[in-house]
């Protein structure tokens, strides 16, 4: 059997793939793989998969930076690598990290007063996205030992534009963006949870 017919014989899962304004259905078909996570880092199975889809039915990464299964789940797509059998490619392999959360993403905004002075800033929702939250650390105020700051790494769709200037508001919680990268197909903030 052929590598390649081996891709396409276990590839029966559908994707479908938003493309910033609606669900386009069966953008690519595969097969999702269960790794250990005591083997991997700590997210492997708990909320990053591996997605293994014949060169037929292939993601286009450079429209969908979201897909959704069937039942509903939505998922990140962190980076898309060839699988090369000689001088071909047979499948290509999908790193995804489940979207479980939701972020409102909030500029702030000043006008000028009669006085010349600027405003007080005003906050303003300029979009909305699915993301994943990773809380690693808490980290206590100097000023003050009963306030709680958390620390937090938000990774969101690559099309998405985060800067220093947003906050992210999540479950209820203000984050104020401290850091962003690049890390692959994603867009990652470390923000630090304002106090309330």
């Amino acid at each position: 059997m052929d590598v390649s017919e081996a891709a396409d014989w276990f590839a029966t899962t559908p994707l479908e793939g938003w493309n910033g304004t609606a669900w386009v259905a069966d953008v690519a078909l595969g097969d999702f793989q269960v790794y250990d996570r005591f083997i991997t880092e700590r997210t492997f199975g708990a909320k990053k998969r591996i997605f293994l889809q014949p060169e037929a039915h292939r993601l286009d990464t450079s429209l969908y930076r979201l897909v959704r299964t069937p039942e509903g789940t939505q998922w990140i797509v962190v980076a898309d690598n060839m699988d090369i059998s000689g001088v071909e490619s047979y499948q290509n392999t999908l790193l995804l990290l489940e979207a479980s959360y939701s972020a409102d993403i909030i500029e702030f905004t000043t006008t000028t007063l009669a006085s010349g002075q600027e405003s007080n800033p005003v906050p303003s929702v300029v979009g909305t996205t699915v993301c994943d939250v990773d809380r690693f650390s808490i980290d206590r105020s100097d000023d003050f030992s009963t306030v709680v700051y958390g620390v937090v790494k938000v990774v969101v769709p690559g099309d998405i534009t985060l800067d220093t200037d947003h906050e992210l508001l999540i479950d209820g919680a203000y984050y104020e963006v401290q850091e962003v990268s690049r890390e692959l197909l994603t867009n990652a903030a470390r923000a630090l949870r304002r106090a309330q």
